[in-house]
């Protein structure tokens, strides 16, 4: 009686919550199972769910999901129509609360986005966690930032594999902002997520190439490492690149061509970098 009352209470959590790791962590370690099929039948709904969250993602999802970087990029209306779509088909849908959270969030409604990332995290969706470590790094206007909250919850973001919670520890790291942590504690992180073809955690990368931050100097990685991110799109990248190229250095020969290329491509972009 003990365990069987110890098993509902852990499946009804993981139910409440539509965490798929927990439904299936219950699965493999039940031993009375007497909510197998309720649990099998939610796995199964959380899998259609995912298959039928394309338009959403699309329209208000991180980059890693194929949606916009920037939140003043969302069409708005058009996004959350996605993603209302989505939660009516699926009633409590974490993946439409989060991103539903996301829209709140480039409109300037931050306490309603943080209210959508925390049912993706109780679902353990990984964009979840680096969504909430964005909005705690960088809460807008009259609000204090929390580096040791946004840290803990980019921590949980990267170890599933999330692209913006590396952005955000990587960022956290190189301006010392967490208390023992420094520049050479952000060359992992980058690391990880540009070998997995992060734009931004290229650029990173080849950041610490470039300056010798923590790390040996070397113009020559620092160029292969900004030419990949630049080639993803990601369009700061491109003044780095092309002041190396400019004048040429080190294993880098000089193009000024594509230099300049490079530069007004950025600065048609609105690129402050490009602009300076």
């Amino acid at each position: 009686d003990v365990r069987f009352s110890e098993e509902q209470d852990e499946i009804n959590q993981a139910l409440k919550a539509r965490n798929e790791d927990m439904i299936a962590a219950w699965l493999d370690d039940c031993e009375i199972c007497a909510a197998k099929i309720e649990a099998e039948t939610a796995l199964e709904q959380i899998m259609i769910e995912a298959e039928s969250a394309t338009a959403c993602l699309a329209a208000a999802g991180l980059p890693q999901q194929g949606g916009p970087r920037l939140l003043a990029d969302i069409d708005v209306t058009a996004a959350r129509n996605a993603c209302d779509a989505l939660l009516v088909s699926f009633p409590g849908s974490p993946i439409a609360t989060t991103f539903l959270g996301r829209i709140d969030h480039a409109v300037g409604d931050i306490d309603a986005a943080r209210v959508g990332y925390e049912v993706g995290m109780a679902a353990s969706l990984p964009n979840s966690f680096g969504l909430a470590a964005y909005a705690a790094f960088a809460p807008g206007e009259n609000a204090v930032a929390n580096y040791a909250k946004a840290e803990e919850m980019a921590l949980q973001g990267y170890m599933r594999g999330d692209w913006l919670s590396g952005e955000v520890l990587t960022l956290l790291y190189l301006r010392e902002l967490v208390e023992g942590k420094t520049p050479a504690d952000a060359y992992p992180v980058a690391a990880a997520h540009a070998e997995d073809g992060n734009p931004v955690s290229q650029f990173f990368l080849g950041y610490l190439y470039n300056t010798g931050t923590e790390i040996e100097k070397s113009p020559q990685l620092a160029a292969e490492w900004f030419r990949k991110s630049v080639e993803q799109g990601y369009l700061h990248a491109n003044s780095f690149l092309a002041e190396l190229l400019e004048a040429g250095t080190e294993g880098v020969p000089a193009d000024t061509d594509l230099a300049a290329d490079l530069y007004w491509q950025a600065l048609l972009a609105g690129d402050e970098t490009a602009l300076q």
